[in-house]
C-alpha cells in the first residue's frame, strides 16, 4: 500500500488531469491483478499435488516433475514426432494413467522390446493434475524413435478416428517381446480393448468404462 500511494503521489504531479492519471493507472491494476490471479491458481494447484496420498517418493518424483514443468519455456514443451500421431500406417498404442514411473515402465519396456519402435505411436492420457508431470518426465526422459503424446483426460475425445486398430496397455504391464504382432490380428477392423481390469468394489482403481464406452459396438 505504500508503494501504491507514491505512485499515485507521482502520478498527481505529472498527470493533474485525473482522467489521464485513471486512464494510466487502470491497465497497470489489471497487470498486476492477472499476475496474482495466475500466482494463486498455480499455489492451489500445487497445494492440491503436495495433498494427494502417494508414497513419499512417487510424491517428491511428481512435484519435481511438475515444478520443473512450470519453469519450462513454452517452445521447449514440445515432443518430437508430432505430425506422426495421426497417421494410420503407424502402430498406435493407449496407456490411461495417474502414475508417472507405471506409465514410462510400460512405454520403455514397449519401445525396448520393439524390432521397429520407429512405427510405434504413445497416446497417454492423464488426468490435469498429474499432466505436467507425465509430460516433464517424457521431455527429460525421451522414447527414441518411438513417438509420445500425451493428453488430458478433460480434452480427450478418442484416439486416432483415422486409424482402425489400437492396442491399449494397462499401466501395470511389462512388455518383454515384440508386440508387433498384435497389430496384425484380424479384429475386423474394431479396437483391440482390455476391459475389465479392476476388482468388484474398490474405488480407489479407475475403470475402463470412465474411460470408454463399452457398450460401443467398435469396441472389444
Amino acid at each position: 500500500m505504500r508503494s501504491l500511494e507514491v505512485m499515485l503521489s507521482k502520478f498527481s504531479r505529472v498527470f493533474p488531469d485525473c482522467s489521464a492519471m485513471a486512464s494510466k493507472l487502470r491497465p497497470m491494476t489489471y497487470n498486476a491483478e492477472e499476475e496474482v490471479r495466475a500466482q494463486k491458481n498455480q499455489a492451489t494447484y500445487l497445494v492440491q499435488l503436495a495433498g494427494r496420498t502417494t508414497p513419499k517418493g512417487l510424491h517428491c518424483l511428481s512435484m519435481r516433475l511438475t515444478a520443473e514443468d512450470f519453469a519450462l519455456p513454452a517452445e521447449e514443451r514440445q515432443l518430437p514426432n508430432q505430425q506422426r500421431v495421426q497417421d494410420p500406417d503407424l502402430h498406435h498404442s493407449a496407456v490411461f494413467t495417474d502414475n508417472v514411473l507405471a506409465c514410462a515402465v510400460v512405454v520403455n519396456s514397449t519401445v525396448s522390446s520393439a524390432m521397429e519402435p520407429e512405427k510405434i505411436v504413445f497416446h497417454v492420457v492423464t488426468d490435469t493434475l498429474n499432466l505436467p508431470a507425465i509430460s516433464m518426465w517424457f521431455i527429460l526422459n525421451r522414447t527414441g524413435k518411438a513417438t509420445i503424446q500425451i493428453q488430458s483426460i478433460v480434452h480427450f475425445e478418442g484416439c486416432l478416428p483415422t486409424d482402425d486398430k489400437i492396442v491399449l496397455f494397462d499401466h501395470d504391464v511389462v512388455v518383454q517381446k515384440d508386440p508387433a504382432g498384435l497389430w496384425s490380428l484380424n479384429m475386423n477392423k474394431k479396437v483391440i480393448g482390455a476391459v475389465d481390469t479392476c476388482r468388484q468394489g474398490e474405488a480407489s482403481f479407475r475403470r475402463m468404462e470412465m474411460f470408454i464406452n463399452l457398450s460401443d459396438p467398435f469396441v472389444i
